[in-house]
């Protein structure tokens, strides 16, 4: 048990008490102050960072072709009429280099067209990788 200051009458009381039992008033809170907003706003940071796809750039400058299905997943639905109703096939073949820092391979999916009916078809996506950017250098349907 402390004691603290009233902030009207001047006199001590204890930090249990609601009031200050000389005079009435209630004692000041302490809100978290700008340490308790940084923390919070560095750990909304850390989160944020951590669910980000494409995972840590060192990790994608040594083994990028890792990294290749996922961003030709995320080009091919880009591209799509309806990004909603995508299903990509499983199995895929490991990326070719091809490169210059460009990668190439081919995916399947299910995908609805401008008709609303499903399609079962394969594309051809080549990207690049330019350090710290993947960037889509082609994407073509297949048959």
């Amino acid at each position: 048990m402390a004691l603290i200051d009233c902030k009207d009458c001047k006199k001590q009381f204890s930090t249990d008490a609601k009031k200050c039992p000389h005079c009435g008033a209630k004692p000041l809170t302490q809100g978290n102050g700008c340490l308790g907003w940084s923390l919070v706003i560095f750990s909304g940071f850390v989160f944020f960072v951590a669910i980000q796809p494409g995972g840590n750039i060192q990790q994608q400058t040594q083994h990028p072709e890792d990294y290749v299905l996922s961003y030709c997943r995320d080009f091919t639905k880009d591209s799509l009429h309806d990004r909603s109703n995508v299903e990509f096939d499983r199995d895929y073949p490991k990326p070719t280099a091809m490169g210059g820092n460009k990668y190439g391979m081919t995916i399947s999916l299910r995908a609805r067209n401008g008709f609303g009916a499903m399609r079962h078809f394969s594309v051809d996506c080549v990207v690049r990788f330019n350090g710290d950017t993947w960037s889509l250098v082609s994407l073509k349907e297949t048959r």
